[in-house]
């Protein structure tokens, strides 16, 4: 597994974490999966994030839904 460290915010008081100089996001500690909930079009220009798999069957946030992952590097 790799491992790589992440920038916080330290103006926020909750683990908001710095992605690139204008992207944020607030890091879910309790989270088994890390899921990204704003468009896919963000992970892929700003991030470079590679999609890996398409309608992949997920379930929480009160229902069940199919969702693409994706892979950032």
């Amino acid at each position: 597994m790799k491992q790589f460290t992440l920038r916080l915010d330290k103006k926020q008081q909750r683990p908001v974490v710095l992605l690139n100089d204008a992207l944020t996001a607030l890091l879910d500690t309790g989270a088994v999966i890390p899921v990204w909930t704003d468009a896919e079009k963000i992970l892929v220009s700003a991030l470079g994030g590679k999609l890996v798999k398409e309608k992949v069957p997920f379930t929480g946030f009160g229902g069940i839904g199919r969702c693409g992952i994706l892979m950032i590097i």
